[in-house]
């Protein structure tokens, strides 16, 4: 191939990836059940910025104008969606109306051996201890820490564990443990899905806040080179278009959950998406992202191959600031845990 059309096979290509970037900073305003193709689209948001942030550089150590182009696309991505990096600002120290919460998938436990570790229920008990967040939040909870003596620093406590006649088999189980009371608890059920929310009242001192642990419907993939090989492309297509049309309605009831409470809201927990997805931005609304605010680095919440994806999320009320954020590398799950310190009745303004 000569050089000159080696070149133009390289403008090409950057403004495919170009032109595909561009198209996904869209997706989150997109309905999934018209385009599903195109939402999924949004899953690989992080990916094709990090292409593209590698033909910048290789555009630009060859000196060639056309770097201009991918550089572009990510500061319009940056400016309106956001950037899957963060410098992030030195952790503020705790005060007095502060307290801290930790989110975190634990996999039920390694019940099903995913994790050829012995212990690892142990293991996730003891980081709990050591870290002892005021409020911790759990997804895919094994409903046997119930009836456990586990965790005891917590004197308030609800392990959601229900059968559902509906679909046939248990919820995925949620969890909270805290240091202050919890009240008015109750299930936020999706219909036709084993994931589900819960919503519950804090009671802090003579503040009240209204905590939403989510569990957004899951994938249902291994992430796993080998195990995606022997997925058919087709099969595998359909199972993430329903799974992102079924994140989209439970985003929606969980808006609606959001806007009628009274009091600050806090909503913390798995999306089993990316923040460029409609369903991030449909729950996140007017709340604000703590990782934007605190974080550095990736944020990485999920473990995919190695790619730093982040789909756990810890969203507060504008009126609370986030003083420190965050994210653990331990691995004891497919997800790894996070934490904020919050600080009540400080208002910060949102990116």
């Amino acid at each position: 191939m000569s050089t000159t059309r080696r070149y133009r096979w390289s403008v090409r290509i950057t403004v495919l990836f170009g032109l595909l970037l561009l198209l996904s900073y869209t997706v989150s305003y997109w309905s999934y059940a018209s385009s599903p193709f195109v939402a999924v689209l949004g899953l690989l948001v992080p990916v094709l910025m990090v292409i593209n942030c590698g033909i910048y550089l290789y555009w630009l150590l060859r000196r060639k104008k056309v770097f201009s182009f991918p550089l572009l696309v990510l500061i319009v991505g940056y400016l309106t969606v956001g950037s899957v990096y963060e410098f992030g600002p030195a952790p503020k120290e705790p005060t007095d109306s502060s307290f801290s919460l930790m989110s975190y998938n634990v996999r039920n436990f390694n019940k099903n051996e995913e994790l050829p570790q012995q212990n690892v229920d142990s293991l996730i008990v003891d980081f709990v201890r050591e870290d002892d967040p005021d409020i911790l939040c759990l997804q895919e909870c094994h409903y046997a820490m119930k009836r456990s003596s586990a965790l005891n620093q917590y004197p308030y406590r609800f392990v959601d564990f229900i059968y559902s006649y509906e679909i046939k088999h248990d919820h995925v189980i949620q969890a909270v443990y805290s240091k202050f009371p919890l009240l008015n608890i109750r299930s936020i059920d999706f219909p036709e899905s084993a994931n589900k929310a819960i919503s519950m009242d804090v009671l802090k001192g003579k503040d009240t806040l209204r905590l939403i642990n989510v569990h957004l419907q899951s994938f249902s993939i291994i992430p796993e080179v080998g195990k995606l090989q022997q997925e058919q492309s087709d099969r595998l297509l359909k199972r993430v278009e329903k799974a992102l049309v079924k994140q989209q309605q439970q985003a929606t009831l969980l808006r609606a959950e959001i806007e009628k409470s009274p009091f600050p809201v806090l909503v913390v927990g798995d999306f089993n998406n990316n923040q460029f997805s409609y369903a991030y931005r449909e729950i996140k609304g007017d709340l604000t992202d703590s990782f934007t605010k605190a974080g550095k680095g990736f944020g990485q919440t999920y473990n995919l191959m190695g790619f730093p994806m982040r789909i756990d999320f810890i969203l507060t009320d504008p009126r609370i600031k986030t003083l420190s954020y965050t994210s653990y590398k331990n691995k004891l799950s497919d997800h790894y845990p996070i934490r904020a310190e919050l600080d009540l009745g400080q208002g910060q303004e949102e990116r």
